[in-house]
């Protein structure tokens, strides 16, 4: 499924319910409904563009595991991101961006990810500060720890990994 449009969910609704398969929401889409997205396992999402949970939940990954969110340089998620605890989140797509990692982890937006990864041949800067050991890999493109995660270990195995912040460990291969 690819939008460059709107997909708006009817009052009390996904705006989009699967069981599998993935969702590409182009740079200027919108994903809007009580929750954005609900679906169930071996789900991949690429966000580019807007994700709204009305209700609290702009996506909701229902059943455990094979799940992948990937955020894109100009994305926007308007509510909780809910994983079920062996997902994949991902920072990839083309261009530059930043993301918080203080808004990851239980109780905050994106809960229940175990394995993070940067792909793509994008540029993006992690800021903020969380105390858990949040395993990146970085795969390609850059990216930089501006934050403090001093619990993280970074393994590179392409790509570039830099920045001014504090990490936990650091293994190239």
């Amino acid at each position: 499924f690819r939008s460059s449009g709107s997909i708006l969910g009817a009052a009390g609704a996904a705006a989009i319910q699967m069981s599998g398969g993935s969702v590409t929401n182009n740079a200027g889409g919108i994903i809007s409904g009580d929750v954005g997205i609900l679906t169930s396992n071996n789900t991949s999402i690429f966000n580019a563009g807007t994700i709204t949970g009305a209700a609290g939940t702009a996506i909701q990954f229902a059943a455990a595991g094979g799940n992948t969110l990937t955020l894109a340089p100009g994305f926007a998620i308007n509510g909780n991101v809910l994983g079920s605890g062996s997902d994949t989140f991902q920072l990839g797509g083309v261009g530059s961006d930043s993301f918080n990692v203080s808004n990851i982890g239980a109780g905050q937006q994106y809960p229940g990810f175990n394995t993070f990864n940067k792909i793509g041949a994008s540029t993006w800067t992690l800021t903020g500060s969380n105390a858990a050991a949040l395993p990146f890999v970085v795969q390609q493109g850059t990216l930089l720890v501006n934050g403090s995660m001093p619990a993280s270990p970074f393994t590179v195995t392409g790509g570039t990994l830099g920045g001014t912040g504090t990490i936990g460990s650091f293994v190239a291969q």
